[in-house]
């Protein structure tokens, strides 16, 4: 996975939690201010499942929840904005946007960095293309954050 993944996901474990409960979670990663996570870095999709697993028993909310929370406010972070304004600018609705992101998924697993990020496939149900049928196609079975992402992207 992407590095931006994990730097808004512990951005917004802080905000969410608390500075002492990221604290926790990052001795508990074996992270240090030496190793915290970077944009530019690619780091094994493990370890997010890990984190998030850590996560949620430190909170006692589901990981589906944490999950659903972080993909909606990692489309409205200012950071995710910035890193990834040339594709957000194109989209002027939320079916462009999931579009886009089929595409840049797509693109992504061309790279050789060996990042793997799930792809989406559509059915458009309507002439107008407001309805329509999106398959998520990914092991790490992230569903709830790809809905995360798109609530936060309606926002």
């Amino acid at each position: 996975m992407k590095g931006i993944i994990f730097v808004v996901w512990e951005k917004y474990l802080g905000e969410r939690f608390g500075d002492s409960f990221l604290n926790n979670y990052r001795t508990a990663m074996g992270e240090s201010k030496q190793n915290l996570p970077g944009t530019g870095k690619t780091y094994p999709d493990k370890m997010l499942l890990e984190g998030l697993n850590l996560a949620s028993k430190a909170s006692q909310i589901h990981e589906d929840t944490l999950m659903f929370e972080y993909g909606r406010y990692f489309m409205i972070n200012g950071l995710v904005e910035y890193l990834c304004g040339y594709l957000l600018a194109q989209a002027w609705c939320g079916y462009d946007l999931l579009l886009l992101m089929r595409d840049a998924h797509a693109q992504m697993r061309r790279t050789p960095d060996g990042v793997t990020p799930p792809l989406f496939t559509y059915e458009v149900l309507s002439n107008d293309h407001n309805h329509m049928i999106l398959t998520y196609d990914s092991t790490r079975k992230l569903c709830s954050l790809l809905d995360g992402c798109i609530h936060g992207s309606a926002q």
